[in-house]
């Protein structure tokens, strides 16, 4: 009987513990899967700088295919592209492929149906100064 008690209470303490420790939900999860794997970088002036950048530049080396996420409505987007289709270019990426608002898609389609598309993108620059860089 003795033995018995013993038992039970060992049993009793090791599942008690393991009930213990709580699920992470989606979010939680979520969120500690992306700051444990999140790489930044910063643009000095001339290019961008840090580890976020360099993993970049290493996905375009090794890879056929790259796809990113950026916070939309950002000034330093069009720097982003610029620098990474250079970088991309430089590994022999050929085509790129973007995702675009209604209105870009609208624009593009607008700048197309032109008589000369080029002399319409070369304008932008004098008609919206922050839109092409």
């Amino acid at each position: 009987m003795k033995k018995i008690l013993i038992v039970a209470i060992l049993l009793i303490s090791f599942l008690s513990y393991g009930q213990k420790k709580s699920k992470l939900t989606d979010e939680e999860y979520f969120n500690k899967y992306v700051t444990e794997n999140l790489n930044t970088f910063t643009f000095n002036g001339q290019k961008p700088v840090g580890s976020g950048w360099t993993i970049l530049e290493n996905l375009f080396a090794e890879n056929q295919f790259v796809a990113w996420g950026e916070y939309h409505n950002s000034p330093v987007v069009s720097q982003l592209t610029s620098f990474a289709l250079e970088s991309a270019s430089h590994n022999g990426f050929k085509f790129w492929c973007v995702e675009t608002s209604p209105f870009m898609a609208s624009e593009l389609m607008r700048i197309a149906k032109t008589s000369n598309p080029i002399e319409t993108i070369l304008k932008l620059p004098r008609i919206a100064p922050n839109s092409v860089s």
